[in-house]
């Protein structure tokens, strides 16, 4: 080694210059409060996070099981899915129901609640085509023609 190399390696001064009073308490202090300030962040942004995992989770799990509750004809799905088999030879033309208001219900519940609506159909997969609920399964097309509401006031809407 040469002298210029132990010149650099070897300090020039091996004292320190005295810090006036408060002076590292100050550094740690600053330090203390970044590392503070950072961590609040950190929980923050987790706690941010964990709230859009949480209500992303309840909203699908809302959207997939809620529609079971619905009303839709003014009757439930479960009440719906219970009188498949009596609305069934009505559907078909086999029997004429009396009770104009279950009829009504049982087949808007049918045109609008795609989950009993899909139950219908797999409970009863030889529909014949001119019954009320094969006009159902075509979702609305009759003769070719796609029967869609164009407006609606009400309780009635105009086709098309």
């Amino acid at each position: 080694m040469t002298s210029k190399d132990r010149q650099l390696d070897t300090p020039q001064s091996d004292q320190w210059d005295v810090c006036p009073s408060g002076v590292l308490t100050q550094m740690v202090s600053r330090l203390d409060a970044t590392q503070r300030s950072a961590s609040r962040k950190q929980v923050f942004r987790t706690a941010l996070l964990s709230t859009a995992v949480f209500t992303c989770v309840v909203l699908s799990i809302g959207s997939i099981f809620g529609s079971r509750g619905a009303q839709f004809g003014g009757i439930n799905c479960a009440f719906c899915q219970g009188h498949l088999a009596e609305y069934y030879p009505h559907a078909v033309g086999e029997v004429v129901l009396q009770d104009a208001a279950f009829v009504k219900s049982m087949e808007t519940h049918l045109e609008e609640c795609s989950f009993c609506h899909k139950k219908f159909i797999q409970m009863y997969p030889d529909l014949p085509e001119n019954s009320t609920a094969a006009a159902m399964a075509t979702n609305g097309i009759v003769f070719g023609v796609a029967m869609r509401p164009i407006f609606a006031m009400g309780q009635q809407s105009l086709l098309y």
